[in-house]
This record gives C-alpha cells, structure tokens and sequence, in this order.
C-alpha cells in the first residue's frame, strides 16, 4: 500500500475516533452579528502593513497566536530550503501577522494575500465566495467550553456566556446546547473577543465562555477555578489564491513540503518545539503590543505536541471531514442561518475547493521535496 494511502486511512479514522459529527444546532432566527466594520484599511495594525503584490512575491497570512499554525508557519519563516527552492523559481515570500482569521479573509479577497492560513469556519466563508484552492490540513484541535464550575451543559441555562460570532467555537457552544434540548433563547450570549473572555470569566462578567486553544487553556491555568466543560474537535486549514495555484504549482509543492517538513521537524523533539514556541512568542509579542498574554514555551510545547499528534506527520484532509453531512458541511450550514452566508450559497463551491492532488504528489516524492531535510535559521528572514 502507497505511503499516502495509508496516511489517508490513519487521518480518517482519527477524525472516526475523536470527531462526533453534530448537526448544526437550532439557533434563534432573529439572531443578528454584532456590528463590526467591513474595512480594515485603516486598522491600528493592518495599516502600517506595506503589501507589494506583484507575480515574484508570494504574501502568507498568518496567526502567529493560532495553535498550533503558530510553530508551523515560524518554522516556515526561517526554512532555508524553502527560501531556497522559490528563489530558484525567481519567488519569495513574505508573512503577515493576523488576529483572526475573518481578518485574513480580508486581505486574500482585496488581493494583498496570496495564501491564507484559518480555521474552518473562516475558510468555508472564504471557499464559499472566492477562488481558492486547499490543498492541506493544517490545524485539528479543540474549542472549550470553559466555566467558574465544573457544571453540566444543560447547567448553563439561564447563564451569560461569552462567545466570538460566527466561530467555531460559537458553532460549538450552540452545538452542546442543542444537544440538551437547550438554544440561544435558554442563555444570555455576550459577544467578546476571544482574548478577552477569561478576564470577563474572572471578574464575574460571565458565568462561561467558548473560545479555542491556547485561550481556553490560559484561562484555566491562571484560574484554578475555572473548569472545561465540553470539547469539540475543530480545524484549520492553508488556502492558495487559485490563480497562484494553476500558475506557480511548482511554489504550491514547495511550501506543502516546508509544512510536512516543519511537522516533522516539530514532532521529532521537543528542543525542536521549545525553540519554535520562543519564535511563536516573539511573533505574538509584536502583535498583541496592547495586551501582553502569559505565555510560555512550556505551555506551547504541550499544546503543539497535542495537536500536532492529531495531523500526523501528513496533513491529508479526510473525505469525511468535506463530505455533505459531515462536519465542515454542517458548520456551512450554520454559517448560512446566522448570516454570515447567503441563504442560497451553494456547497459545492467550498466543496470544490478542497483537494489532495497536489500533497499527494508532494509525499510521493519525498526526497525530491526534501521532506526529511530539516536546515532552519534562527532569524526571520520573510517576515513583514
């Protein structure tokens, strides 16, 4: 049996063994966002950012805080065969740093970005109304339900809850309520950004959040006191403009190889993992400028080793996680009874736009893609 076909039996039944598929939770129809503002040219951040876009340059979206996308796309930063082998192609890349992947969404559709890494709820939004292509898995974890006592979920009832609109991890909390019989109506939700719910929690602002990792875990490290609840298994995903895809597919292998490579690199050893998660920390350091987080390479490493188990060494994405019915197709239909979709967005679109053939073709060529060859600098040299 052919490497990769045995990858893609292993991916699928982890996803078997630690996925329960939910349908997507009843929601209250007069539900509406919060407000947010479509134009983030002038973003504190984003501003100050110099996009160049031209065909030589290839631009990458990143969220250095997403774990464990973190430690894989600083591992990608400093990869010198990487830099190498689009050099040879008359390419470079350059890194943006991002806070959310909607953000990354963003700059993707008004043409500053050339590949954008998110999760999936922020990829199907993408997938469901522009041209990419995906071609890897890149992130499969959990979002928690964290709250001020080790409750049930039907316990929630009556309780303020905070949550990020339209994320999984939304998807996720309404998902577990609808399992007990409960829905929006039975709590009160108070939108928050995820950063800032564990304060909320601790000053008694809310009774629970739902948020993702490292948040989720911040919190209960720094507050004994506060308990997960409920899990759900999530993902995330790298995106490539289509026309990047169709006329640089040689770069496209390229940096599917430097993602196989820095996974296996990272889960080689842990020294490996501590020494990403200190650029992980850099990276967050220089984003998050207003709000230092208490973050530590131990604490990295522990959630990267976890996550990162849960790809493999292969990121193949399952058939089971795009099939109709599955989860990803559920969640698109959450996507669309919140708004955040038109009613009338047809699946097949995002459905289309995943694909294996060209990582496949990455992992049966090993050695010409180098993908056991690890040579990382210990400077950033592609970062913005």
């Amino acid at each position: 049996m052919n490497t990769y076909k045995r990858l893609i039996i292993i991916s699928a039944i982890t996803l078997l063994v630690i996925f329960i598929a939910v349908k997507s939770p009843i929601l209250d129809r007069r539900s509406t966002a919060p407000l947010q503002s479509s134009d983030l040219s002038n973003h504190p951040i984003y501003s100050k950012y110099k996009f160049e876009v031209n065909e030589n340059i290839i631009n990458i979206g990143v969220q250095p805080l997403y774990s464990p996308t973190g430690v894989i796309t600083e591992a990608l930063k400093r990869d010198t065969i990487l830099r190498q082998s689009l050099s040879r192609l008359g390419l470079e890349m350059r890194f943006y740093s991002f806070l959310k992947g909607s953000d990354v969404n963003y700059f993707m559709k008004n043409g500053s970005l050339s590949v954008g890494i998110s999760g999936d709820m922020p990829t199907i939004i993408l997938a469901s109304s522009f041209d990419v292509v995906i071609p890897s898995l890149i992130q499969m974890g959990y979002t928690a339900v964290i709250a001020k006592q080790p409750v049930l979920i039907k316990e929630l009832k009556g309780k303020k809850i905070g949550y990020a609109y339209g994320s999984n991890a939304h998807y996720a909390l309404l998902a577990a309520l609808a399992q007990e019989g409960l829905s929006e109506k039975d709590v009160t939700l108070i939108p928050l950004e995820s950063l800032e719910m564990p304060a909320a929690l601790k000053n008694n602002k809310i009774f629970a959040f739902s948020a993702w990792e490292p948040v989720t875990t911040l919190s209960t490290r720094e507050n004994t006191e506060t308990f997960a609840i409920h899990k759900m298994l999530t993902t995330g995903y790298i995106s490539f403009r289509k026309s990047l895809y169709e006329k640089q597919a040689e770069a496209v292998y390229h940096i599917l190889a430097a993602e196989v490579r820095a996974i296996r690199w990272l889960l080689r050893s842990r020294e490996n993992r501590i020494r990403a998660a200190s650029w992980v920390i850099q990276s967050v350091n220089n984003l998050y400028t207003t709000q230092p987080l208490n973050l530590t390479e131990e604490l990295i490493d522990e959630l990267s080793l976890k996550e990162l188990s849960n790809i493999t060494s292969a990121p193949i994405i399952p058939e089971k996680i795009t099939s109709e019915g599955g989860p990803m197709y559920n969640e698109f239909i959450f996507l669309k009874k919140i708004g955040l979709l038109p009613y009338d967005t047809d699946w097949n679109k995002a459905y289309n736009s995943f694909t294996n053939v060209a990582l496949i073709k990455v992992l049966d060529k090993a050695e010409a893609y180098r993908l056991n060859e690890f040579q990382y600098s210990q400077q950033d040299k592609a970062n913005e």
